[in-house]
């Protein structure tokens, strides 16, 4: 579901951070290479890429286009220091609008796991470490999945300032610390997801309802920190840091389910020339263009099957719809005999990540670095569409089904237009 991006409110320190400098004066970036068991890791011409960091206005976007930059090299202890220009830095005075993002990424090991750091800063600072994470992901028939924790969120230098705080008028103030890493699930089937899970333990096992028949399907796990810290560097008045930590594993084959639902090949409303394609089995994400010339989206989406049938479960997948600012939303599924009379079959809540206090603090630097993997697609947690797996009331035999989003505010239901969604997938 995607949702509002609040800007960080510290990346405006860093306009005045600096005063002293000189445009050509050096400023460093402190760093250590790991090991995934914590020790030193001693690595020659690691490179560190560069990205300019500003915000289109056109595309509404911050465009992300990672160069070869320069390298640097780690000691025994695994210990580097990068050395820049502070024309180099994010941002300078003379380009408020723009300035750079840089990238240091591991090579992938043997299994294909790897790590890699991105981040931005206006004058000496301390960066993470940049350390895999040994997540040793096997699977077993079922399929069921076996993993190791994610690592801890980075652990603040006592160089650094003390924590932000965030006050969202009620709670007081809660000191803000980088985002909690959590594991991450994803299925696939050769390109196209068609599954996605926040947050999930080992061992893991999806039902089979979610794996359907889905065609030599694989699994993946991904984890992320996004965070920031304040420095007070000699020479200067003050510095920051802001970085995004992101650790993968491979890719790994895992047995294919078997089920096919009822809803295989039904008809729906919108209903596109060449067939329904939320219902062809196909985890390939559509937009809705309901209305030609206007941002894609549908109020409601509507299958019709080919005979009255008393369904149990649903599986939504991908479905992203215009947000609703910090707001929880209801998952409508309703099922009518006649397409006349319709029923609640289940209601769903989707609660934005952007209420926990780091991910709403840190929301913008997780939407503009979603981007920065040189290895993966774009990963953004509180932007990720929404994936659901529900069991359904029994309202009797239906023939037609009927998919709203909506927001309730009192008594008051508000319809939130839907703009994507892969497959709609019902069973018996």
């Amino acid at each position: 579901m995607s949702s509002p991006r609040l800007f960080l409110p510290f990346a405006l320190l860093s306009l005045a951070a600096g005063c002293g400098r000189n445009l050509e004066d050096p400023i460093f970036a402190y760093g250590r290479v790991l090991n995934a068991d914590g020790s030193g890791r001693k690595i020659e011409g690691l490179s560190v890429d560069r990205s300019p960091h500003a915000f289109d206005s056109t595309t509404s976007a911050w465009p992300v286009n990672f160069t070869p930059f320069s390298s640097v090299s780690a000691n025994d202890a695994g210990d580097f220091t990068l050395e820049i220009v502070k024309a180099d830095s994010d941002p300078t005075p003379e380009t408020v609008d723009e300035g750079y993002r840089f990238r240091m990424a591991l090579p992938l090991d043997a299994s294909g796991q790897g790590a890699f750091l991105s981040f931005s800063f206006d004058d000496d600072v301390e960066l993470p470490p940049l350390q895999p994470w040994a997540a040793n992901l096997a699977a077993t028939p079922g399929p069921r999945l076996t993993f190791a924790p994610a690592p801890p969120s980075p652990t603040r230098p006592i160089t650094a300032q003390p924590p932000l705080t965030f006050d969202d008028g009620t709670n007081g103030g809660q000191k803000v610390e980088p985002t909690r890493p959590v594991p991450v699930a994803w299925l696939h089937s050769g390109d196209a997801t068609f599954w996605y899970q926040w947050d999930v333990t080992s061992p893991w096992e999806p039902n089979p309802y979610v794996m359907e028949d889905f065609a030599a399907p694989d699994a993946q796990l991904r984890t992320v920190s996004v965070g920031g810290w304040g420095f007070k560097p000699l020479g200067a008045e003050s510095s920051y840091v802001s970085f995004r930590m992101e650790w993968r594993t491979a890719r790994i084959p895992i047995v294919a389910g078997a089920l096919r639902p009822v809803s295989r090949g039904a008809a729906c409303q919108p209903a596109p020339a060449n067939g329904c394609p939320w219902t062809d089995g196909k985890a390939d994400v559509v937009s809705f263009n309901q209305y030609p010339g206007r941002l894609p989206h549908a109020e409601a989406l509507t299958l019709s099957l080919t005979s009255p049938t008393r369904l149990t479960r649903a599986v939504v997948r991908a479905l992203d719809f215009i947000p609703a600012y910090k707001t929880t939303v209801q998952v409508l599924l309703e099922g009518s005999a006649d397409g006349e009379q319709w029923s609640l079959l289940q209601e769903t809540p989707v609660t934005p990540l952007s209420e926990d206090a780091a991910w709403n603090t840190f929301a913008g630097l997780a939407d503009y670095s979603a981007k920065d993997s040189p290895y993966d697609p774009p990963f953004n947690p509180d932007g990720e569409p929404t994936y659901l797996d529900v069991p359904l009331k029994d309202i009797g035999p239906v023939r037609h089904v009927r998919l709203t989003v909506v927001k309730r505010e009192g008594a008051k239901v508000t319809m939130i237009p839907m703009t994507r969604l892969a497959e709609l997938s019902l069973f018996e």
